[in-house]
């Protein structure tokens, strides 16, 4: 699809995105009403390789497949391939632009296939659809796992020529009025001398209070919100990986608990509602090639999807919209190395090893830094202070004897109600939920759930481990 114009009116950008699909109990697109409520979801830098991929990991459909339509092409104005903030504003505004841009026109450089912009469309605010939605009296959110003013989501509130404009982009954020913001990036809302990294003085917490927004910092203030305007901010910067968030601050809300509150906010408009949500850390799983990363967050995009589209099936006049914005990574399944097996490659033998990866590459990272050795390597694999109250969330006192060590063990014991804090990607309670690689586990299941004592691994099992997770990379 070929956008040389802007959409200036959100109802032509309604007629034009309603001819994807409407989400309602098996009516198709050409017969659907009018929708009220626009939900856009965008698993970022994802493509087919690592939907495939989850699939295989879920054993089950992703949420979306019943529904799937077609594919797009996501090249930019001067590029074939697409960063996240120029596909994002061809979402949020129709106009195809340029590298870095934020929802304003092209520069003049454009490669052979799109046509050189008109002078008046050149670095112009072009209009989104968030905004459009605000002019038809529709609420309006946005969500992310990153920082609000991340590329993604900015493309749908602000307009700048570079999406590093980041203190300017949550300013224009606070004042396009939008009734529920919910991610990362507090930080850019505070002045640096209050430790925050505002560099113009401002606190925009104080214009937010000021206009009757309810600030929420945690799952459980956010559950405790039923109404009004809510700038939710949930960590300084990014939120954490989904799989390393139970154990690092398990008080931070999930993307499908974040996307249910949000839709649960901006339903209560008679004049319906436009939200956008990001699974906002697929995209840096995939430049990290780290498949125990891009799982986690993957799934946890994919349930996200699941709570929407079970608000339009008993809403039936919601428009649900999954898609991505570009690939990342060049992910695929086997390489070079698997030549040889892959005509006899098993499932189990397939995902065993990514069943057994406990933390994401960024965590590993912090871990071991500032000493970045082979031995300090070892060291974190070895003596895991990757604990067993990764898999216990904080909520539901976990017991918890102490790390590890070579000689010792420790004991971890989780409830039924404490899995529904453990990573989406998780697998089923049948299997050993506590148990944090690489540590080695014997574990009984029980209907009270998982006792696992867990004694440290031999040198070589972490040195497999570790080769497994791709954590020597660095």
């Amino acid at each position: 699809m070929r956008l040389t114009r802007p959409f200036r009116k959100w109802p032509l950008l309604v007629l034009g995105i309603a001819a994807a699909v409407l989400f309602t109990s098996g009516i198709p697109a050409h017969a659907a009403p009018k929708a009220k409520n626009v939900i856009v979801l965008i698993a970022d830098g994802c493509s087919a390789e690592q939907y495939t991929f989850a699939r295989w990991f879920k054993g089950a459909p992703l949420s979306f497949d019943p529904y799937r339509v077609g594919a797009i092409q996501t090249y930019i104005a001067d590029s074939v391939i697409a960063d996240s903030a120029p596909a994002a504003s061809a979402f949020a505004t129709g106009v195809r632009t340029s590298d870095k841009f934020i929802s304003v026109g092209p520069h003049a450089e454009t490669i052979s296939t799109v046509p050189v912009p008109p002078e008046d469309l050149r670095y112009r605010p072009v209009a989104t659809v968030l905004e459009g939605a605000r002019l038809l009296k529709k609420s309006t959110g946005i969500v992310a796992t990153s920082r609000v003013t991340h590329a993604t989501p900015a493309a749908y509130v602000a307009h700048t020529i570079s999406r590093s404009n980041e203190n300017d982009i949550m300013e224009q954020a606070v004042h396009q009025g939008i009734d529920v913001v919910f991610g990362g990036g507090r930080r850019l809302l505070i002045p640096k001398e209050s430790k925050g990294q505002r560099v113009d003085g401002e606190n925009l917490y104080d214009h937010l209070k000021g206009w009757g927004y309810q600030i929420v910092e945690n799952r459980g203030d956010m559950e405790n919100t039923h109404s009004g305007r809510v700038f939710g901010m949930f960590a300084p910067s990014h939120m954490d990986p989904e799989i390393d968030r139970p154990r690092l601050h398990p008080d931070q809300p999930t993307l499908a608990e974040m996307t249910r509150k949000a839709i649960e906010l901006l339903a209560r408009d008679p004049d319906g509602f436009f939200l956008m949500v990001e699974g906002s850390q697929v995209d840096w799983a995939c430049h990290a090639n780290d498949p125990a990363y891009l799982l986690s967050d993957l799934l946890a995009y994919d349930q996200a999807v699941a709570v929407a589209l079970e608000f339009a099936r008993r809403d039936g006049r919601t428009l649900v919209l999954a898609m991505s914005d570009h690939n990342t990574g060049g992910f695929s399944i086997g390489n070079h190395a698997s030549n040889k097996i892959y005509p006899q490659m098993k499932v189990e033998a397939f995902l065993d090893p990514f069943r057994k990866m406990q933390a994401s590459s960024v965590r590993m990272w912090d871990l071991i830094n500032p000493d970045q050795t082979a031995d300090r390597v070892k060291t974190v694999t070895r003596t895991a202070r990757i604990t067993p109250s990764a898999r216990c969330s904080a909520r539901n006192t976990p017991t918890w004897a102490g790390p590890p060590t070579a000689t010792a063990a420790a004991t971890c014991r989780c409830t039924p109600s404490a899995r529904a804090s453990l990573p989406a990607f998780w697998p089923p309670p049948t299997s050993p939920v506590c148990v944090p690689m690489p540590w080695v586990s014997i574990c009984k299941n029980s209907p009270s759930g998982c006792s696992s004592t867990l004694r440290a691994p031999s040198p070589m099992a972490a040195l497999r481990w570790t080769r497994a997770t791709r954590q020597t990379r660095w």
